[in-house]
This record gives C-alpha cells, sequence and structure tokens, in this order.
C-alpha cells in the first residue's frame, strides 16, 4: 500500500522514529524553560494587574480624602468668618454703647454748666439788679440811711413772701 503511493515504510517509520526522538529532547530540554518563562511572564501581568488595582484604590482613596479636606477646610473657614464677623459685630456694638455712654455723658456735663451758668447769671443779674437799685435809690433819697444792709433787708422780705 505504502509502496503504491511512492513511500518506503522504513524510511517513513524512521522519519517518525526522528521526529519522536526530536520531540522528546525539544519537550524534555525545552518546553519546561518555555513553560517557566511563560508563568513567569503571566505571574509579572498578574502582580502588574494587582499593583495596578492598588493604585486605583490608593487613588480613589486620595480623592476621597482630598474633598474631605476641602470639605472641613471650607467648613473651618466658613466657622472662622462667622466668628470674626461675630466678633467685629459686638466690639462694634461695645464700642457703640461706650459711644452712647460717653454722649450721655457729655450731655449731663452740658446740663449742669448750663444749670450752673444759669444759676451764677441769676446771682449776678440779681446783684447787679441790686446796685443798680441802690444807685436809683441812693439818687432819689439823698439820705445816708439807705444802705446795703437796709436795701437787703427789703429785698430778702420780699422774696420770702
Amino acid at each position: 500500500m505504502f509502496s503504491n503511493l511512492g513511500l518506503d515504510y522504513k524510511i517513513l517509520l524512521l522519519q517518525s522514529l526522528n521526529f519522536l526522538i526530536l520531540f522528546f529532547i525539544i519537550y524534555k530540554f525545552f518546553s519546561q524553560p518555555l513553560i517557566n518563562v511563560l508563568n513567569k511572564r503571566k505571574q509579572d501581568i498578574e502582580e502588574a494587574y494587582k499593583k495596578v488595582n492598588k493604585a486605583k484604590h490608593i487613588i480613589k482613596k486620595a480623592l476621597l480624602f482630598k474633598k474631605k479636606m476641602q470639605r472641613e477646610m471650607f467648613l473651618e473657614k466658613e466657622r472662622l468668618r462667622q466668628e470674626i464677623d461675630n466678633e467685629r459685630y459686638s466690639k462694634l456694638a461695645s464700642l457703640e454703647k461706650e459711644m452712647l455712654q460717653h454722649k450721655q455723658k457729655l450731655i449731663d456735663q452740658i446740663k449742669e454748666e448750663e444749670l450752673a451758668l444759669k444759676a451764677n447769671l441769676q446771682k449776678n443779674l440779681e446783684q447787679e439788679s441790686f446796685d443798680i437799685f441802690l444807685n436809683l435809690a441812693k439818687k432819689i433819697f439823698t439820705k445816708s440811711k439807705l444802705d446795703r444792709e437796709f436795701l437787703n433787708e427789703i429785698f430778702s422780705s420780699n422774696e420770702k413772701n
């Protein structure tokens, strides 16, 4: 049958045996190192994939932490702004209260001075009117009997009534 096809079965058998020996040698000496290289490459790829996933997870955590810190900083900034505003308003209210007290104090001082000036003016006016009356009385009555004491008695009795 092989001879009809132009094949010699001895050569075919020897070539098959050579192929099996070569296959065994390649398998024995080259397949294991090739499998080791492929396994090593597979492990390296898996480790790189794990590192990428870990890096993604770390980046995600970092972004969340960044957002949290930004929110905390915003809240702290707002709290400090509110605290400063409250302090400013309380100081303004305190200064306004002090200013009103000082204003009232000045008004009271002015009123006291006004009353003192009115009293002094009244006293001076009485004294001058008395002096004018005395001079007038001396001119009208040329008597020396009318002196200051006599007129004081007249005025004091009029004031009592």
